[in-house]
């Protein structure tokens, strides 16, 4: 084996370490996310905004697993009961919130649902 391919070697090795370490790294920090409960300040342009409300309901190895639901401006709801996030998403650009919070807009959501026309 020439020194290039020991090298080579030598980094694929590292590469798979450093690789397992910072895995186990990224699941510690989704797991601390399991059970919180977020906003975010949605929009399709400005000035008409709307919150997007979000809770973590699982993790693994490469994103997180949330139930988000939201009312627009124009009153089309969505839910989404296993979106596909990673954790800096949440971690930047929404707004943590308690239970309470999350809990009252998941029951206005589900009251405008009932009173929906036939």
């Amino acid at each position: 084996m020439n020194r290039k391919d020991e090298l080579q070697s030598q980094i694929a090795a590292l590469r798979a370490e450093l690789h397992t370490i910072t895995d186990a790294e990224d699941m510690a920090r989704d797991r601390q996310l399991l059970g919180r409960y977020f906003k975010y300040r949605n929009c399709y342009s400005m000035p008409d905004y709307w919150w997007l409300y979000a809770t973590v309901a699982s993790a693994d190895a490469d994103s997180l697993k949330v139930f988000r639901f939201q009312t627009d401006r124009d009153g089309r709801i969505e839910v989404e009961p296993s979106a596909f996030y990673m954790a800096v998403t949440l971690e930047r650009d929404y707004i943590e919130i308690s239970r309470e919070e999350f809990q009252k807009a998941w029951a206005e959501l589900r009251r405008r649902i009932v009173e929906l026309p036939q």
